[in-house]
């Protein structure tokens, strides 16, 4: 705030005549220049001040976009590092040879096991190479087998010539249905399954599936035909997947997950749950724990693997396994984070050196440990006995509070879910991460990104029923086209065999 000047009379003992009006101002009042000048001197300074605080504000965004630019690349990070061409003092150093190493035997296609075509070829008389003519025949014959596809250019059309009988009750001639046949369909079930197989397996759309009908196998149809193949399998199957889901809930070892999805431009939620066996998709438009506990069952009787969404605790497992992936994740990037900050001393070093290293190496030590018991065919259950001592580490390195919010919230929950980040010992198929979860989404995620999801609750639907029962027959060993087929054809006891080929026959 701008000060009132001292009278004139106190400095020089007299009063100046042109105080009010001075002639070397312009006629202006000396006391009111006085206040307005002090006036700008006080905005001056709180422009000053005001600059500064904008600038170290501009610092602290140009390094947080540094340091998401530098973690996004990281995904995306090129085979090789690029070399610094100003450091001309040190040559740069070779590069690690990308392949296998050296002395690895290479992987060779096996021989044909039965030649369907022989072609004589008979013998050059110019050279191919350097075109010298009148070439002597040579007495030994190279031989070359080649594997190739037969792609027939037309459909296959079955007549069935059915033999009637007279029904006395009904009133009217009757038949039976041929093997291979589709009552009242002008399209059979190995071009239907092909084009379910295709859409839900390999992750075409609807549109790429009707062209390669149209040119490889010459069947035209639309592509809401291919739509329409969907619905009919998907409500045979309705039987075969309320079974599927039934066996989820009694399995003693499971792991899911959830991602986004789309519905006619509205977020949904597409849930896996499943094991080495069994895959169960479930497409919903919420992601509450009343979706968990439907698939799931409450309470659960066996080990789930899972993140730390707070809906699969409602499940009430027997062991619950939180994903020690997602913490490593977490903790790697709080250390990017604190190693980029403009002011990398202090507590944020101490934080660095006494918690987020030492928590990384214990949860790579773990891993590791499961991961050697995998290879030497031992089950996770071989594990017990380190678990005490796992703990204790544990307990040693979250033991002090840490000043950063961050660090501190991830700490509490390392706390807090001290007894699920070991559960997997529990049990011989336990793993200490849910990578099985998260690779069985990422072929739906991929036909997500493809075809921006379904238009219908009904297609949503469909991708539920239809994906689960084609990767349940991937890891039951069997063919998906075959249990597809015989969905269509057959009764459902013949597709749950196909489904199941290693299972115990009841009948």
């Amino acid at each position: 705030m701008a000060t009132r000047p001292p009278p004139y009379d106190e400095f020089y003992g007299k009063t100046c005549p042109y105080r009010l009006a001075c002639p070397h101002l312009q006629g202006q009042n000396v006391e009111t220049l006085w206040q307005e000048n002090q006036r700008l001197r006080e905005e001056n300074r709180q422009v000053h001040q005001r600059n500064e605080h904008l600038v170290g504000q501009l610092r602290d965004s140009e390094a947080r976009c540094a340091q998401l630019e530098a973690r996004h690349r990281r995904q995306f990070k090129a085979n090789r590092e690029a070399q610094d061409e100003s450091n001309d003092t040190h040559p740069p150093r070779c590069p690690r040879r990308r392949g296998a190493p050296k002395g690895h035997a290479p992987w060779r296609r096996p021989p044909p096991q039965r030649v369907d075509h022989l072609v004589p070829v008979s013998r050059p008389t110019t050279c191919p190479h350097c075109h010298t003519p009148d070439l002597p025949a040579h007495p030994a014959v190279h031989r070359h087998c080649q594997e190739d596809i037969v792609v027939v250019p037309r459909t296959v059309v079955t007549e069935y010539r059915h033999g009637q009988s007279w029904c006395v009750r009904c009133q009217r001639p009757v038949h039976q249905t041929g093997p291979g046949e589709m009552r009242h369909a002008a399209i059979g079930p190995v071009a239907k399954a092909t084009a379910a197989w295709l859409r839900y397996d390999v992750g075409l759309s609807y549109r790429k599936i009707q062209r390669l009908f149209d040119q490889l196998f010459g069947l035209h149809f639309v592509p809401a035909s291919a739509l329409g193949f969907d619905r009919q399998l998907t409500r045979r199957a309705a039987d075969l997947y309320a079974d599927l889901r039934a066996k989820i809930q009694a399995a003693d070892c499971l792991h899911a997950d959830e991602t986004h999805w789309r519905v006619d431009g509205v977020n949904y939620f597409l849930w896996y749950v499943g094991n080495g066996q069994l895959s169960c998709y479930h497409i919903a438009r919420h992601r509450s724990a009343a979706v968990a506990i439907d698939l799931v069952g409450e309470p659960f009787a066996g080990l789930l693997h899972t993140d730390d969404y707070a809906a699969y605790p409602r499940v009430q497992p027997l062991h619950h396994q939180s994903c020690l992936s997602h913490h490593l994740r977490t903790a790697r990037d709080l250390q990017e984070q604190l190693q980029n900050a403009p002011r990398n001393h202090g507590p944020r070093s101490r934080t660095v050196q006494d918690f987020l290293q030492p928590l990384i190496a214990w949860i790579q030590r773990v891993c590791h440990a499961r991961q050697q018991a995998a290879q030497a065919g031992k089950p996770a259950t071989a594990l017990q006995p380190r678990r005490a001592r796992w703990l204790r580490q544990l307990d040693q390195i979250c033991r002090r509070p840490r000043p950063e919010p961050e660090v501190e919230t991830f700490r509490q929950r390392l706390v807090k879910h001290r007894d699920r980040l070991l559960a997997f010992v529990e049990h011989p198929q336990g793993q200490p991460t849910n990578n099985a979860a998260e690779q069985a989404l990422r072929p739906s995620v991929i036909l997500r990104k493809i075809t921006f999801g379904h238009r219908s609750d009904a297609g949503a639907h469909h991708h539920s029923v239809l994906s689960s029962l084609i990767q349940t027959a991937r890891k039951q060993g069997a063919a998906p086209r075959t249990v597809l087929e015989k969905l269509l054809c057959d009764q459902p006891r013949q597709a749950q065999a196909a489904l199941y080929p290693n299972a115990p026959d009841t009948s």
